[in-house]
């Protein structure tokens, strides 16, 4: 049964999958295999649209670190960097228009993308791109580095794409040109091994129609291809560039090596032992080796304590929300003093992450973790942590009057709130810029 409008209050990743569970999508198709999702042309309504595309268009700031967002494409050509003001002569020409990060110019795919990521707990980076597209425009046979998953708004376009990831979790971009694998500012002689692939053949390809509300999630190193049929094609491109292991690894290592002066130095300066060839003398090497048996000593550590484990992972999911962000939505500066009738709201309920963990002295603490800030707070703060997540309004004097925090003090309950407010995560409510604060 169709609906008439998107519901950004309820579980957005559902009704992208829907009748697929998020579960079943996760298990089965995420960077696994290509998924298509046969929709409504009321699918999307409410959630984006033409005059919402302009409107995004419109609010790109006019400098140089924005130029990037916004590129253009004649026919089915590589793209170039334009201006806004070029935007209606490129689709009156019959091109295709691109902005990158669309999320960061229109308040409601920044919710949509804040919700996705924190329900799927999501360690990397993502967020959402867009393409406007004339008849006839699209893209060549390539494939992506990261999972793409296609959002139809309006129109029709032709899909073409391989049935299984060519190179499974790719580091860059590449291009099928004259039979050759091009890989994006990366010459043949730079690639590893694992990095060579082959053209795919033509007939390794699936093929289907996707219309106004269809989902096509394709996983990274799929080869693919995409062509408009209609006057006007318009979608959303959901992003999914996860870390790899070792950029989650090094939060840990960095956090647990940072003390040791000899980890911190690097590697020696030294002087060449031949005028032949460059070999490093014994005490480089022995100095290497004696770094590497105290990281193997810091991992094994780790490897058994499940509260370290924890704490990377709620750290890197948290850092990967704060990198996401756009300049305007960093935290503010350091809020004035507290009082029981100051008023507060969350900026973004749903990037905050928080833990219970026992202390070496065995006293419960919360860990708080929010964009690139890691709190400790008094478990006595519990109940804010639980109100903050709801992302309603509050009083202070809320906070102290509820039966869960008879042993909060209000010197304690402040300390927090500045922190908090420090970080980021809340802002002091205002009736007149209310709507300002929540982003998801």
């Amino acid at each position: 049964m169709s609906t008439s409008s998107f519901d950004l209050s309820g579980d957005i990743l559902e009704q992208l999958l829907r009748p697929l569970t998020t579960q079943e999508f996760l298990d089965n198709y995420f960077g696994i295999q290509p998924l298509y999702i046969p929709g409504h042309p009321e699918k999307f309504t409410g959630l984006f649209s033409r005059r919402r595309f302009l409107h995004a268009v419109n609010n790109i700031p006019a400098s140089p670190q924005h130029t990037p967002a916004l590129r253009g494409a004649i026919g089915r050509g590589a793209t170039f960097p334009i201006h806004k003001d070029q935007v209606q002569h490129i689709l009156r020409a019959g091109g295709t228009i691109c902005v990158s990060s669309i999320h960061h110019h229109d308040q409601r795919l920044a919710t949509m993308v804040n919700q996705i990521r924190a329900r799927l707990n999501f360690a990397g980076t993502m967020g959402l791109h867009c393409y406007y597209s004339s008849q006839q425009c699209g893209f060549t046979t390539h494939f992506d580095a990261r999972i793409a998953t296609t959002l139809q708004i309006a129109g029709r376009k032709r899909w073409r794409y391989g049935a299984t990831p060519a190179l499974p979790y790719p580091r860059q971009n590449a291009t099928l040109g004259n039979a050759h694998v091009r890989h994006l500012r990366r010459s043949s002689l730079d690639l590893a091994a694992w990095e060579r692939v082959s053209p795919p053949a033509d007939s390794t390809f699936e093929e289907v129609l996707v219309s106004p509300g269809d989902v096509l999630c394709l996983p990274a190193g799929t080869w693919h291809e995409a062509q408009a049929l209609d006057d006007e094609s318009l979608a959303l491109n959901l992003f999914f560039d996860q870390l790899d292991l070792s950029s989650v690894l090094s939060v840990l290592i960095d956090e647990e090596l940072a003390g040791d002066p000899g980890w911190r130095k690097g590697v020696a300066p030294s002087l060449d032992q031949s005028p032949e060839e460059s070999t490093p003398p014994q005490m480089v090497l022995s100095e290497l080796a004696a770094q590497l048996d105290t990281l193997a000593g810091v991992l094994s550590r780790i490897k058994d304590d499940p509260a370290k484990l924890t704490h990377a992972w709620n750290r890197v999911i948290a850092l990967q929300a704060w990198d996401n962000d756009s300049p305007a939505e960093r935290p503010p500066a350091p809020s004035e003093s507290i009082t029981t009738e100051d008023r507060f709201v969350a900026t973004k309920p749903a990037r905050l992450r928080y833990t219970t963990r026992q202390t070496v002295h065995g006293h419960a603490v919360l860990d708080v973790y929010f964009g690139a800030f890691h709190l400790e707070l008094p478990i006595e703060c519990r109940p804010l942590l639980v109100q903050i997540k709801q992302g309603a309004t509050f009083r202070v004097r809320d906070i102290l009057e509820t039966d869960a925090t008879p042993e909060l003090a209000l010197t304690t309950l402040q300390a927090a709130l500045q922190d908090l407010v420090c970080a980021g995560v809340l802002s002091r409510w205002t009736s007149q810029g209310a709507d300002d604060f929540w982003a998801g």
